[in-house]
């Protein structure tokens, strides 16, 4: 393996052992050392790649803004050419194994929570949300097209689809008994279906009939 695929190889291991220790230990805690004993390294190896535990949450950051903006992504280029279908890959992608895991809500959380005091926190963030609403917004304009619903705006149902979608996985997080992903896709489909009733099915055993 070239020396700089070893390092990256070793970045992530870092990073990923840094998600680890916010799920299980929180983030105001977190220390190198916890870092290094759950990535199985020497602290001096955590210090080598980063400075600071600043650093490393930074980059903490970073690696899961880029891993879910390329998911959905993906999830958007592979639904096919119906623009129902790639909304509905978007809402997949939010409530997919890989992203609505409890693990991983938790440590969005966590890194939301911090972005008040954290201007680079803030900057991905923001840069993160921008992207995900600008796809949504010109999806739900193509879906007003296609409805002739001149009236709504695609800008608004955007935010309230981001916003619906921030809001189940912070319900999946404090009450998992009620609320688990395939709940989460039913509330989200019902949205859907509640604006646009020929292009969505109000649940996943309608949808093949709705996408004929």
């Amino acid at each position: 393996m070239a020396r700089d695929a070893i390092k990256e190889t070793r970045r992530v291991q870092l990073i990923e052992a840094t998600i680890d220790v916010i799920a299980r230990a929180g983030f105001s805690d977190l220390t190198l050392a916890q870092v290094a004993e759950a990535a199985r390294l020497s602290t001096g190896i955590v210090n080598f790649y980063f400075k600071s535990k600043d650093a490393l949450l930074a980059a903490t950051l970073e690696h899961m803004v880029g891993e879910y903006g390329r998911y959905w992504r993906a999830n958007v280029a592979a639904a096919g050419p119906r623009v129902a279908d790639k909304l509905i890959a978007m809402l997949e992608g939010d409530f997919g194994r890989l992203v609505a895991n409890r693990k991983t809500v938790t440590v969005w959380y966590a890194f939301w929570g911090e972005t008040r005091w954290r201007p680079d926190f803030m900057t991905l963030c923001q840069g993160l949300n921008s992207a995900f609403q600008a796809v949504a917004t010109d999806l739900f304009r193509q879906v007003i097209a296609e409805t002739n619903a001149a009236e709504r705006d695609p800008a608004l149902l955007a935010k309230g689809f981001s916003a619906m979608s921030d809001g189940l996985w912070l319900d999946m997080l404090i009450n998992p008994k009620e609320t688990d992903r395939e709940t989460a896709r039913r509330v989200m489909r019902a949205f859907l279906h509640g604006l646009f009733p020929s292009q969505f099915a109000a649940d996943a055993s309608e949808a093949s009939s709705s996408a004929a």
